[in-house]
């Protein structure tokens, strides 16, 4: 039996657990199965990576995002497109939700669709959020709780792993492996010809192997 939305009142299959049309959690569908199962062992985080920076924070509750927010303020400080308090996360059960305030001037998008105010909106692993005019692509990460009878003394040191360089496409997120941080791609092969010269214009950063 098909799931009406009770937020835009779009029909979608049986099987979703957010809406189709407006991304908002269907009601009697589970908590996204990862999130859920890592939260067991640890509190859940989210990653933010703006595509067109590389510029990254991390959120560990909630919190409000803004030019006067209490997540990285610094981030937006500067962006005027970005209201005073643009919106809101929340963390329930191991899900992050997002929210668009009633007072903000300009929209936040999931993956393309643009979420209405005042509806919070669960937040999936590799989601790309877009608030205002700046695109975060989101990563849950889980920090366990370490108990005294188990946690170690010290932590042993980790062995060095190599530096590897990313270009990451401010279009749709695609992550290409380059050779330095000097190199540039030209085209988005998972763009259309409209998007995929953007990347041009992304430089690249440096993270490390798994």
């Amino acid at each position: 039996m098909d799931k009406e939305c009770s937020h835009c009142y779009h029909m979608n299959p049986a099987s979703a657990a957010v809406c189709e049309n407006c991304n908002a959690p269907l009601q009697g569908a589970a908590a996204h199965g990862e999130a859920a199962a890592h939260n067991e062992a640890g509190a859940a985080t989210l990653e933010m990576t703006a595509l067109a920076s590389g510029t990254a924070f991390r959120i560990g509750g909630n919190g409000t995002i803004g030019r006067e927010g209490d997540i990285e303020r610094a981030v937006f400080a500067e962006d005027m497109y970005v209201s005073a308090c643009h919106c809101s996360v929340t963390l329930e059960n191991g899900v992050f939700k997002i929210e668009q305030l009633r007072s903000a001037r300009n929209p936040t998008w999931i993956n393309g669709k643009e979420i209405p105010p005042g509806v919070p909106v669960s937040i999936r692993d590799n989601d790309v959020i877009k608030i205002a005019d700046i695109s975060f692509k989101a990563k849950y990460g889980y920090a366990a709780e370490a108990t005294p009878e188990t946690a170690p003394d010290a932590a042993p040191e980790a062995p060095q792993q190599a530096p590897v360089y990313v270009i990451v496409c401010p279009c749709c997120g695609s992550e290409y492996e380059v050779s330095g941080v000097d190199e540039r791609i030209e085209e988005c092969e998972n763009c259309d010809d409209y998007d995929k010269h953007q990347i041009a214009e992304a430089g690249a950063r440096k993270k490390y192997a798994d």
